[in-house]
């Protein structure tokens, strides 16, 4: 999993849809300023699958050939910058901001 600490994807819609501005998606320790998360490969491994964590890009090769060579289920819990936004990791392709139509009858109207 893409771990960047944040809800980089709903940051990005805020920003598009808010000037710039965004609020509540990224997790940050009140105090201190540092990015914090759960620790991911610690649930994966209390639920019985492997669980590896990676902070470096060159540490990925080798977490992924390890979990593919272990033949069970894995989750590597890969952090990266909460200002990545990695190829694969999707995108959100909303309509545009009209007013909907209600599916049966009509538009209440105080």
């Amino acid at each position: 999993m893409w771990n960047n600490f944040s809800y980089a994807s709903i940051r990005g819609l805020q920003r598009g849809y808010l000037d710039g501005r965004e609020l509540a998606t990224d997790f940050r320790h009140p105090g201190t300023g540092a990015p914090y998360n759960p620790d991911f490969a610690a649930m994966a491994r209390a639920a019985g699958i492997d669980g590896i964590t990676v902070d470096r890009a060159g540490d990925l090769s080798d977490a992924l050939h390890a979990a593919l060579a272990a033949r069970r289920p894995a989750l590597i819990n890969a952090n990266i910058s909460a200002d990545r936004n990695p190829g694969g990791a999707g995108v959100w392709e909303l309509p545009g901001l009209g007013q909907s139509q209600p599916a049966f009858g009509g538009r209440y109207q105080p």
